[in-house]
């Protein structure tokens, strides 16, 4: 006897890709079916059940059928914002960890997600739903098992509470800020710590200085915006913080492996290759 196979774990009913200027706003409504919604270049506030959560690029939430929900761009520079929704029903994805808290995909998920902005940006293929679906799918399970509380337990090693809470802190700011020029005074000051003393904490806890950290952020908001947008590359590197296009591509073929033209023109699809300095 043949063992019926069980329902695929989620029925998506819509999913789309929009860029909007920044008077996109969106008045307060609901849905019967699960939304995820995320952002990729720009910034928005969604507002759920009166809570208000801030997306930066490569953040996104998964809300809960019936939940009352208003987006809006918070940008405050001209490009705006580019943004992806996903309307499905879960039929036995285990969700509930990620309601209620903006969500970060891991760098295995990012490619998979390049794929899906590429697919809903330009469908047409005959496969294209069941390969948005596939996406779709993948990318949740993927949420999920990252922020379950078996995977989100403490290291061996965990840094100081109040250390942990300032790194997040300063984490957000500066995703928050790559557009300026930060120096450690200036982060320093976010957290009201020595920027002797702030250096210190968060090699410690991170590993990485605070001048790699924002590098690392600088050039992953340059690759969402490379391949979610059509802004010019002197524009990205304004965007993120670089005072010239040519250190930016410096930086970003040093780092990434190609410059930012071919990783925009390959859609992100590269493989890095390591080189001495």
């Amino acid at each position: 006897m043949t063992e019926t196979l069980p329902p695929y774990p989620i029925t998506v009913y819509a999913a789309a890709w929009n860029e909007r200027g920044p008077n996109y706003k969106v008045t307060a409504h609901f849905r019967s079916d699960v939304q995820w919604y995320g952002v990729q270049y720009g910034r928005a506030e969604m507002t759920v059940q009166d809570k208000v959560y801030t997306l930066n690029p490569g953040e996104s939430l998964i809300i809960p059928p019936g939940a009352m929900r208003s987006p809006c761009c918070a940008s405050s520079r001209k490009s705006g914002i580019g943004y992806f929704w996903v309307n499905f029903e879960n039929h036995r994805l285990q969700l509930d960890a990620c309601y209620d808290r903006v969500l970060s995909l891991g760098s295995a998920l990012k490619q998979d997600m390049a794929t899906l902005i590429d697919e809903l940006q330009s469908p047409g293929q005959h496969d294209a739903n069941d390969l948005i679906l596939s996406l779709t799918t993948r990318l949740l399970i993927g949420l999920a098992r990252d922020h379950s509380p078996q995977t989100t337990s403490s290291p061996s090693h965990p840094p100081h509470p109040q250390h942990e809470a300032r790194i997040e802190q300063l984490d957000a700011f500066m995703r928050s800020n790559l557009h300026r020029s930060l120096t450690r005074d200036d982060l320093g000051k976010v957290v009201a710590l020595s920027p002797a003393h702030l250096a210190r904490v968060y090699r410690h806890a991170t590993g990485q200085t605070l001048a790699e950290r924002l590098t690392e952020l600088r050039l992953e908001r340059a690759k969402q915006l490379l391949i979610s947008s059509s802004l010019p590359i002197t524009h990205i590197a304004l965007e993120i913080g670089f005072n010239s296009s040519s250190h930016f591509s410096h930086m970003f073929l040093k780092h990434v492996g190609v410059n930012p033209l071919a990783y925009r023109q390959a859609k992100g699809r590269v493989w890095r290759h390591d080189h001495p300095d």
